[in-house]
């Protein structure tokens, strides 16, 4: 535990690299975030952590600094993507996008999937289309998909691979 000296010399140390360096590490962690709210939050966050963590003589080092921030601004970053709920105050106005109607029932789907397969003739298997079409339209795994089509996992992969590498041809070739 640090003495009321001590903490009273570190943070005499980190108004004056503050005052020295709190600018060119505002604008360093601006141009990293693109955002001056989170930028001043994660200098603020690095001043905390130098008081607390640093060694004093390493307080007033802006190399040290500058990397310390850097990995401050990774750690948010990857917060954030792993939340990426984000709030606003007033939701946008923009129009709802016009789509097909998605099919709902197993008629419908199978019709979707013919149709499908019309407008893309590409050679496949049926039994490759089948795989190809749990996968990319209904979310199976490849392992869903090889117990119901009795195949081996690998195999469902390795078809699936060549359907997409195949329709991406045709696609390309139009």
């Amino acid at each position: 535990m640090k003495t009321d000296k001590e903490f009273d010399r570190r943070i005499i140390l980190i108004e004056h690299c503050l005052a020295k360096y709190g600018r060119y590490l505002l604008l360093y962690l601006y141009s990293l975030t693109k955002q001056w709210q989170d930028a001043e939050t994660l200098l603020d966050d690095l001043f905390i952590y130098a008081l607390n963590k640093l060694p004093e003589e390493k307080l007033t080092h802006i190399g040290i600094l500058r990397r310390r921030a850097f990995h401050m601004f990774v750690d948010f970053n990857r917060k954030n993507k792993r939340n990426p709920v984000v709030t606003v105050a007033e939701l946008p106005d923009s129009p709802c996008p016009t789509h097909p109607e998605e099919p709902f029932s197993l008629e419908s789907d199978a019709k979707f999937k013919e149709s499908f397969f019309a407008d893309h003739p590409v050679d496949l298997k049926p039994i490759q289309k089948e795989a190809l079409w749990l996968y990319a339209r209904h979310g199976y795994t490849y392992q869903e998909i090889a117990k119901r089509l009795d195949k081996p996992s690998s195999t469902i992969g390795d078809w699936i691979k060549h359907s997409r590498k195949v329709i991406a041809d045709h696609l390309n070739e139009i």
